[in-house]
């Protein structure tokens, strides 16, 4: 079920309309009528945002990338509970992890510490990274309707630290029949500009204390499938 829509409360920024010409959205005098997501959004932009008078650019504050990373994510998790009710998604239900999921390196060290911790055995694997958005390559696009390594017993061996990727899949279908094989094409990311570009604002904070300064995701950010950094054997 279709979460209800509302006229536009909030203008469009500068960065906001790069972001929907990046992502291929169209500009619409609607938006998403769902009141908790806006104010999990707002308090998103409170944490983590630097407000710059012409709001041309999405700046967020100095700081540990992994704890800023492992924050988000509860917020991430806060706002797709808030969409809960629209969808079907439901605990032992696997079927989105059966698809492709891209990683940053941030993620993986998140996960490989969740993994030591726990006494997981593994194989960390060297992965052949792609740049983002080369639209000549999939990553992982092999894996589609393979099974996660870290499935286990339908459900999520590293739930706590799963992938951004992986918090923001959901459907709005009345059911799950379409989200697996051809039809995962119904499984979309709860995305939005305030998420997205907050995200992309970790990883770039995390690639500028590795050195590496950048002012877009592409081509600098490199990402890698999931199940290209890991073995499980264990």
């Amino acid at each position: 079920m279709l979460p209800p829509k509302r006229k536009r409360i909030k203008p469009i920024s500068p960065d906001e309309l790069l972001w929907r010409q990046e992502e291929g959205i169209p500009d619409s005098e609607t938006e998403i009528d769902v009141p908790s997501a806006d104010k999990i959004e707002l308090a998103i932009e409170n944490e983590f945002r630097i407000m710059n008078n012409n709001n041309n650019r999405y700046l967020i504050k100095d700081g540990p990338p992994t704890k800023m990373l492992k924050a988000f994510y509860k917020y991430v998790d806060e706002i797709n509970m808030a969409f809960n009710k629209y969808s079907p998604c439901k605990r032992g239900c696997s079927k989105c992890c059966r698809i492709p999921v891209d990683v940053s390196d941030l993620e993986i060290n998140i996960i490989k510490h969740f993994l030591d911790k726990n006494k997981v055995k593994y194989i960390q694997r060297k992965p052949q990274k792609i740049y983002a958005g080369d639209s000549d390559k999939l990553i992982g696009k092999e894996y589609t309707g393979i099974a996660c390594i870290f499935l286990k017993d339908n459900e999520c061996s590293i739930y706590p630290v799963r992938p951004f990727k992986c918090r923001s899949l959901i459907t709005f279908e009345d059911t799950n029949d379409k989200c697996d094989g051809e039809d995962s094409i119904k499984l979309i990311y709860l995305s939005s500009y305030v998420i997205e570009r907050t995200y992309e604002a970790i990883i770039k904070l995390y690639l500028k204390k590795k050195g590496v300064e950048t002012d877009f995701l592409q081509p600098y950010q490199i990402f890698s499938e999931l199940r290209e950094n890991f073995k499980r054997i264990g």
